[in-house]
């Protein structure tokens, strides 16, 4: 496991060494109890990701395999969304976006970002924000462990999401942007 300083539990070395899994800090601002530090340098980024992925070979055998569960179901994401790609979804304009926001279709962009709360039932605070802000009428991006927590799945049930239901499944690629307000 390889991480830097974004939602981090400090608690994953110990969890980790549990299953003989190498845990790999990378970041010179957090270095994690029980972590095997390997500091990143964009500039060095090909031969320390070599060591990254050597320590992690090497230590493979070493995987308490039956402690291991690789779930089995799947499912289609579209994820890192550049400028390049929100603009290419809205047909190569931003005149959709810029529309529905003058119109009063979209009541605003908000940026859900961050990690679960511990003392918080397991992604309740995110689901239950985005779905407010969806309610709402207000246009939502997330990243980090939001991401995770509010994904189309989670969401995606009839009137669950007010009358956005079904705008971020692929295939309906922005169609937020077409629905009226109700």
């Amino acid at each position: 496991m390889v991480v830097d300083v974004q939602c981090i539990m400090p608690a994953l070395g110990d969890l980790s060494g549990c299953f003989h899994t190498k845990f790999i800090s990378t970041s010179p601002k957090a270095k994690f109890p029980g972590a095997t530090h390997i500091e990143f340098h964009e500039e060095h980024a090909y031969d320390i990701a070599r060591e990254i992925v050597r320590t992690a070979v090497e230590n493979y055998r070493f995987r308490k395999a039956a402690q291991v569960r690789i779930p089995d179901e799947k499912m289609d994401c579209m994820v890192g969304f550049s400028v390049e790609a929100i603009v290419s979804a809205m047909g190569g304009k931003l005149d959709p976006l810029l529309e529905a926001v003058k119109s009063g279709a979209i009541m605003g962009i908000a940026a859900v970002v961050g990690c679960n709360n511990v003392k918080v039932r397991h992604d309740y605070s995110h689901i239950n924000l985005v779905r407010e802000l969806i309610r709402n009428d207000v246009l939502v991006v997330t990243t980090g462990q939001s991401s995770g927590a509010d994904d189309c799945p989670h969401q995606g049930k009839t009137g669950e999401t007010g009358n956005r239901e079904g705008a971020c499944r692929p295939g309906n690629k922005m169609k937020i942007l077409q629905a009226k307000r109700v």
